[in-house]
């Protein structure tokens, strides 16, 4: 798994676009990256008394036009300030759910990084015709930004693992990611008896160790009830972490039928920038 090099950042010019797009740069400015700051609109379409659609095309133009201009101001503000990176600017007339895939797909994009408004916002922008079955073919990372969080350096990430194999590949990117910050990595498991998982994180831990050369990782087996996003963010804040990183198993992040699980919880409700990297299933022990 290796560091991202071609970031999507999905903007409608909110402060919480504007914070992931922060987020980016804080990222784009120690790595060598390329942006892709994309704008998706859509235009609901009229029908008439006998049920016929009446597209207007002005509208499209004028929605079209006005994207691309505040693209292009968003493109320059950028280069003044950072002529070493590489933005392209892109206005897609598409829900950002349906299009999203072969976005990804045809830019060979290796992260998307977008700030969020919490569970509605969610709903509301990843909601499309065709978006369970579509999203199944994002399997990159993501970077979700809370509404009203900024991202300006990272001093702390933590990795709460689940005991997958593909943790230790995920551990390894967060080294390539903590280094150039100096940041400490922790590793935490939390379940309702430590004693029982205690083996399982202990193997772990031993591998993390044989093959995740960064000098700065600690590993946490803690005891905690099943842990939830208030438990989490809690543990968060304690910790003064302001990265948190979870993985998913899920065919698909996005769809609903998954918003049961600990990530969707923590994509909505999270206070800290969560990364979320998508992993096969198949734990250790």
């Amino acid at each position: 798994m290796e560091i991202a090099k071609k970031i999507l950042v999905p903007t409608d010019f909110s402060e919480t676009a504007h914070n992931a797009l922060q987020a980016t740069l804080l990222l784009s400015t120690k790595q060598k990256v390329e942006i892709f700051l994309v704008h998706f609109y859509h235009i609901p379409v009229p029908v008439d008394m006998m049920g016929q659609p009446m597209f207007v095309e002005d509208d499209a133009e004028e929605m079209s036009e006005m994207a691309e201009d505040k693209l292009d101001v968003l493109r320059k503000e950028i280069s003044n300030k950072h002529p070493e990176i590489k933005v392209h600017t892109l206005a897609i007339q598409a829900l950002m759910g349906d299009a999203l895939p072969e976005l990804c797909k045809d830019r060979g994009i290796d992260m998307i990084i977008c700030g969020t408004k919490g569970a509605d916002w969610l709903g509301e922008h990843l909601t499309g015709t065709n978006t369970t079955s579509i999203l199944g073919g994002i399997a990159i990372p993501i970077l979700v930004v809370p509404e009203k969080c900024s991202l300006s350096s990272i001093h702390k990430i933590v990795f709460a693992t689940d005991f997958q194999f593909a943790d230790i590949t995920v551990l390894t990117a967060l080294a390539s990611l903590a280094k150039p910050f100096s940041a400490i990595i922790e590793v935490v498991h939390m379940s309702e008896s430590s004693a029982k998982d205690q083996d399982t994180f202990d193997w772990m831990e031993e591998i993390g160790r044989q093959r995740v050369k960064y000098p700065t990782i600690t590993y946490q087996n803690t005891v905690s009830i099943k842990p939830t996003y208030h438990i989490l963010n809690e543990y968060l804040e304690k910790q003064g972490a302001n990265l948190l990183v979870l993985t998913t198993t899920g065919k698909n992040f996005f769809q609903r039928t998954f918003s049961g699980s600990l990530t969707w919880e923590m994509a909505c409700h999270s206070t800290t920038p969560l990364l979320i990297y998508h992993i096969q299933d198949n734990k250790l022990g």
